[in-house]
């Protein structure tokens, strides 16, 4: 590194003479500038080239030296530069104070020519070194940049395909994705990243580009079993197009386990109940809710009542549940009364109100189910039982029943 910018802060103008002089014997095609007043500091602040090492007398005629080391670094946070702080009082303090604004290093005066000398060649050296870095750095992060751009090329071809194999893919997968985030967020409980379910979400049909035409829109389980040799390569065939993506290894487990049953009857691996990842058992939720609305023309009470009697033996209660929950919230903003439901909270129940939910415990206890009036004694019920066992996620009511007289 054979050029670097000088800038000597000096009122002094034989000492600043005497830096200049020692500085060009290691920095021979280096610009050095030496400042001397108030006016050509200010002048000079806007005008600063990097790298640099920057020499900074404590006592400047018209300002604090410490001041403007520190209005420098404030003014240029990420570039490169080495500072020196220098004086001639013997105020032991002031070295403290000096490292304390921000000083990589702190010279008294006087400064014997052959120790400056030294300090400029291994301040030298030591540019060099983060000048190097940071060359390193920016290779590593276009790298990175390229590595990440592959990455979601590769993710998008593979979603092409599926999309050309499945046409209404597109349509399901959003909505299949919607789903999923909602859930997990409501049962993580805490700020979460949804960035792997989402993706998984995306190529939840990878493994079955693989299959034939006729079976490539058929589920790969029928009431928790396997329909034929083939759907039960799926899992695999997922696995082994996916391994293709870079740094896929979560997602690729998501979607490998989607067809895990809770009570172990699986495939790939029979795993069962927690060891199932909680993203593929929010996910196989959401999707055999589409196989099962759309077997149901439609229906969503019929097919949430599918999906709950399974739960247990096929699903995880708790993501039923929160998927029920889901529903009711996308009818808040229902354009018919008679369909729009309205949350409240268990001190807000008044008889007459018609629950378009069923009601149920974190134990899995049904308290109530939708389409019941309530009565007085079925709020009592709810609040007694509610002390020891909470209720999974909002209880739901149809809107036309807030219009009633309680």
């Amino acid at each position: 590194m054979e050029f670097i910018n000088i800038y000597i802060f000096e009122d002094d103008i034989s000492q600043s003479t005497l830096h200049q002089k020692i500085a060009s014997k290691v920095y021979p095609n280096s610009e050095i500038k030496l400042i001397s007043s108030y006016e050509d500091t200010l002048d000079i602040l806007g005008k600063l080239r990097f790298p640099s090492i920057l020499i900074i007398d404590i006592y400047l005629e018209g300002m604090n030296g410490l001041n403007l080391l520190k209005t420098i670094l404030n003014k240029y946070p990420n570039e490169l530069f080495y500072s020196i702080v220098i004086t001639g009082s013997e105020d032991k303090d002031i070295s403290l104070q000096s490292l304390r604004a921000g000083a990589d290093e702190f010279l008294q005066k006087p400064i014997s020519t052959d120790y400056l000398l030294l300090r400029f060649l291994n301040i030298k050296k030591f540019l060099e070194l983060q000048i190097n870095n940071q060359s390193k750095e920016k290779e590593i992060d276009e790298l990175n940049q390229k590595y990440s751009n592959l990455r979601d090329q590769l993710i998008d071809l593979i979603k092409s395909f599926q999309n050309i194999r499945i046409p209404d893919a597109p349509k399901l997968t959003q909505r299949i994705k919607k789903a999923a985030i909602w859930i997990y967020r409501k049962i993580s409980e805490e700020e979460v990243d949804t960035t792997n379910l989402e993706i998984a979400a995306d190529l939840i049909f990878a493994g079955k580009l693989f299959l034939s035409e006729h079976q490539i829109t058929k589920p790969v389980l029928v009431n928790g079993l396997v329909v034929g040799e083939e759907m039960a390569k799926v899992p695999d065939y997922s696995k082994t197009l996916l391994s293709k993506v870079p740094d896929f290894d979560e997602v690729i487990n998501i979607v490998y386990h989607l067809y895990e049953n809770f009570d172990g009857t699986g495939i790939p691996d029979k795993i069962k109940g927690w060891k199932i990842p909680l993203e593929s058992r929010i996910l196989r939720v959401a999707l055999d809710y589409e196989y099962q609305f759309e077997k149901n023309q439609g229906r969503e009470s019929k097919t949430m009542e599918a999906l709950f009697n399974e739960s247990r033996r096929l699903y995880d209660f708790r993501v039923i549940a929160m998927l029920d929950q889901y529903l009711a919230s996308q009818n808040i903003n229902s354009k018919s009364s008679n369909q729009r439901e309205v949350p409240v909270l268990i001190s807000e129940l008044r008889p007459g109100m018609i629950l378009s939910r069923n009601i149920y415990t974190n134990s899995g206890l049904k308290l109530i189910s939708m389409g019941t009036k309530l009565d007085p004694a079925a709020i009592d019920m709810l609040l007694n039982i509610t002390q020891s066992d909470a209720i999974i996620g909002s209880i739901y009511i149809y809107d036309r029943a807030t219009q009633s007289n309680y």
